[in-house]
């Protein structure tokens, strides 16, 4: 065994750690010890002194929309195995329930509630309630707590506590489901009215974490118990309160996947239409250097003058000959390429090459700038450094109209939650399968927990991809 290997299995030890592997399933209902089915919903899962508290809401047989509403607490200790630790408000007043987050005061010992609830429905207010266990009983010591943008009413929220033990909650409001961050008192128990400012609007379900000197918010439209899902576009920072910018949403796909453009195959029949406004998204993997693009037409694109001839050439005419634009994607932003453009008439097709000086990049865009036909055929897009093809087999491509894209999970966003694991933390998303119960029973809808986040050098997030079932070794 190498001297590494060795020293981290020595740290774990003393440190009193051991090792699970565990497996998450998402196609099958998760049941607590006594055999039923998990209620839980919206919340969070955290992890306290080498336990995992899941904090949710529950709804059992109703429609989600109802004081009938509960907040529970399940406990485990290899996220697999989960007990039922009952209600966390015992006093709770007549509402309808949203979003419960607990989070722990070092200086106070309390563990602190923070929850949406409504009067009446949308009135929206936040109340806050006090524990000295993790699993309450909690008490409220207020069920008003004023925040910044309290008039506009508030929704959805999350909360964050930094690595100086201040805490902060990322919140939308009712009106205009504006999203904004607000650090709070040094006893988490109200708002400290110092206000990120908003940072996006028709958005809700929000979540906010670190990682490696990174602060990432993520949110995306709203979604009512939507059957198809939210996305979850990705905010980064380098401090809690911002400024932010939007890097990518992780559950969109740029636009329509398709598979046909880098599979080396120039058949007319192999190909891509493209109407006017209409482009292609192309992402790779990891980075890569390019200088040449070459994009192939299809001979469904020529076309006849109906006029007597004794030249019957197949051939482009110079006024049909498609414009290509290449863009690249950086700082989140697209940017346009001067290139030079060279075609080949091949007889069976139309190679048109694009050159340029290198650029690195993840994201490019292909537009077609303009055509006397459309739709313009493509069948084939290849990239090259310096001649060389560049590698292209795990390309993913997208057709697109520059919107926002289909969804990935068909979930909306819950929480993104850190896992303790012998390779250091692991960050995982989470998301109710809303209308995915398999009794009609709402309160039995599915969670989707995805697998860790894949991080980019640069700190943006790869993509979500939909997984049954996956396995990961945890410290315990």
């Amino acid at each position: 065994m190498k001297p590494i290997a060795i020293l981290v299995l020595l740290s774990i030890n003393l440190l009193g750690y051991s090792q699970k592997e565990i497996t998450i399933n998402n196609v099958k209902s998760r049941m607590d010890i006594n055999g039923k089915i998990i209620d839980a919903h919206g919340g969070r899962v955290v992890r306290i002194d080498k336990k995992y508290y899941w904090y949710c809401e529950s709804y059992g047989n109703t429609n989600g929309f109802t004081t009938g509403n509960f907040y529970s607490c399940y406990s485990s200790d290899d996220l697999t195995i989960w007990k039922f630790e009952g209600k966390l408000l015992a006093d709770a007043p007549s509402g309808v329930y949203y979003r419960p987050h607990v989070i722990y005061n070092k200086n106070t010992k309390k563990y602190i509630l923070w929850y949406n609830w409504n009067p009446v429905l949308w009135e929206g207010k936040t109340g806050v309630a006090v524990s000295d266990k993790p699993t309450g009983p909690f008490k409220i010591i207020n069920p008003d707590v004023k925040l910044k943008h309290f008039t506009l009413k508030v929704g959805d929220y999350n909360l964050f506590v930094d690595d100086d033990n201040s805490a902060y909650i990322v919140y939308n409001t009712i009106d205009g489901h504006k999203i904004s961050v607000e650090k709070l008192s040094s006893d988490y128990l109200s708002s400290a009215l110092d206000n990120s400012g908003f940072l996006a609007s028709n958005c809700e379900a929000s979540a906010m974490f670190k990682r490696k000197g990174i602060y990432y918010l993520l949110t995306d439209y709203c979604c009512c118990f939507c059957g198809e899902g939210a996305g979850a576009r990705v905010y980064i920072a380098d401090k809690p309160m911002g400024p932010y910018r939007l890097t990518n949403n992780i559950n969109r796909y740029p636009g329509k996947p398709v598979f046909n453009l880098f599979n080396g195959i120039n058949d007319k029949y192999d190909k891509l239409s493209l109407s006017k406004g209409e482009m292609v998204d192309i992402v790779a993997p990891e980075k890569i250097t390019c200088n040449q693009v070459k994009i192939v037409v299809g001979w469904e694109n020529y076309r006849t003058h109906c006029s007597a001839s004794s030249d019957d050439t197949i051939r482009f005419e110079d006024n049909i000959v498609p414009a290509f634009a290449l863009q690249y994607k950086k700082n989140n932003e697209w940017v346009t390429v001067e290139t030079n453009l060279s075609i080949r008439n091949e007889v069976v097709r139309l190679e048109c090459q694009m050159s340029f000086p290198d650029i690195t990049a993840t994201e490019f865009r292909i537009k077609t700038d303009k055509a006397v036909y459309f739709p313009v055929n493509l069948c084939e897009i290849e990239f090259f450094n310096t001649d060389k093809p560049v590698s292209s087999n795990q390309f993913k491509v997208y057709k697109t109209n520059g919107g926002d894209g289909d969804i990935i999970i068909p979930a909306q966003q819950t929480f993104v939650m850190e896992l303790a694991t012998p390779d250091g933390p692991q960050y995982i998303w989470a998301g109710d399968l809303w209308g995915s119960r398999p009794d009609n029973i709402k309160g039995h809808d599915f969670q989707f927990w995805s697998k860790p986040l894949e991080f980019l050098p640069d700190g943006t997030i790869k993509p979500l991809e939909w997984v049954d079932e996956w396995k990961i070794k945890i410290l315990k």
